[in-house]
């Protein structure tokens, strides 16, 4: 295709099609990195991705075993107990079926998330009742949840949590890239941290953070196996073309939870690295993407296999170890 700035086909070959393809090309489009609810060059965190330009580093041989993994898809706009009772139920309901790890939407307790910045004092009371809600599922289940929730933490956060098993909090995570309308009442978080879980080593996204490719490389080259996304889809070009290839380009596994009312109207995701042992030198695309349908209330599964993002391998090159970090100074500063 020949793709225009937005990344929208002007113009396509059809399967099997041969021949000349050809559109009119606005140089200037280009210019313009702005949207809706930010600017995708002003809203980078350049001081945050000094990993990328580092040399690879060298991590354990153990690894995890293969689980099930689950995103939630949660209509929001109830009352807020009945959310959290729905939230159990289909927690309940995949801790029943295997699942080990289950992804929840963006602020999933929150119907209306402009409401966040005119009543904070609730929110974050809410969001405390939800985080104990949560782990008392998570331990009387015995399943892993990932979520976002409000926090006071030297101001207000939107903060993903890792709630284990055993109803304690395996990590936090304060989003670092915030829309403008976030930036309302939200203070960005500082890090992008990997959390070594008896489940693999994970990272975490939120939302917008996902836009930024050198997010999910920087994970990537702390060790993150699984990357776990609550997320809401705010640009077309999101869930049509980034999330794979965040997946692919990294080898990891990400799983977007993604929130009934997103402006734009796609489902959850699993991009799951392939079960096939070993990849294949031909496999360019090792990811095997599920999508939930956007306008239902339901959990979908994959198996997750950690130990497949241990292997960087592109038709001979690494995609770890094969890195020019020394040229990458222009992506740091």
């Amino acid at each position: 295709p020949v793709l225009n700035p937005m990344g929208e086909a002007v113009a396509r070959f059809e399967c099997q099609q041969g021949g000349l393809i050809f559109a009119d090309i606005d140089v200037a489009a280009a210019d313009d990195k702005s949207w809706a609810d930010g600017d995708l060059m002003a809203d980078r965190r350049p001081e945050l991705y000094t990993e990328v330009a580092q040399p690879p580093r060298e991590f354990p041989l153990d690894v995890a075993d293969p689980f099930k993994g689950a995103v939630i898809q949660l209509r929001s706009s109830r009352p807020f107990q009945v959310n959290m009772n729905r939230v159990t139920d289909l927690v309940a309901d995949a801790a029943s079926n295997g699942v080990q790890l289950v992804v929840l939407p963006e602020l999933f307790p929150f119907g209306d998330l402009n409401a966040i910045a005119s009543d904070s004092e609730l929110a974050l009371e809410q969001s405390a009742q939800a985080q104990k809600f949560l782990a008392q599922t998570c331990q009387a289940h015995g399943v892993s949840v990932a979520c976002s929730l409000v926090t006071e933490d030297d101001g207000l956060r939107h903060t993903a949590m890792l709630i284990g098993n055993d109803g304690e909090c395996w990590g936090r995570y304060h989003q670092t890239h915030l829309t403008h309308s976030f930036r309302q009442w939200a203070r960005a978080g500082d890090e992008l941290p990997v959390f070594d879980t008896p489940l693999g080593c994970i990272g975490i996204m939120l939302g917008y953070d996902m836009v930024f490719p050198e997010v999910a490389s920087v994970l990537a080259r702390k060790g993150a196996e699984i990357i776990v996304h609550p997320t809401s889809w705010r640009i077309d070009w999101e869930p049509s073309l980034v999330v794979c290839e965040r997946a692919s380009e990294n080898r990891v596994s990400v799983l977007s939870a993604a929130r009934w009312d997103s402006p734009v109207q796609r489902g959850g995701m699993i991009n799951a690295m392939s079960v096939s042992v070993p990849l294949r030198a031909s496999d360019l695309n090792p990811i095997w993407p599920m999508e939930a349908p956007h306008d239902r209330e339901l959990y979908i599964t994959s198996d997750i296999h950690p130990e497949r993002s241990r292997n960087k391998d592109l038709i001979g090159f690494d995609l770890q170890w094969g890195r020019r970090a020394e040229l990458y100074d222009a992506i740091v500063s």
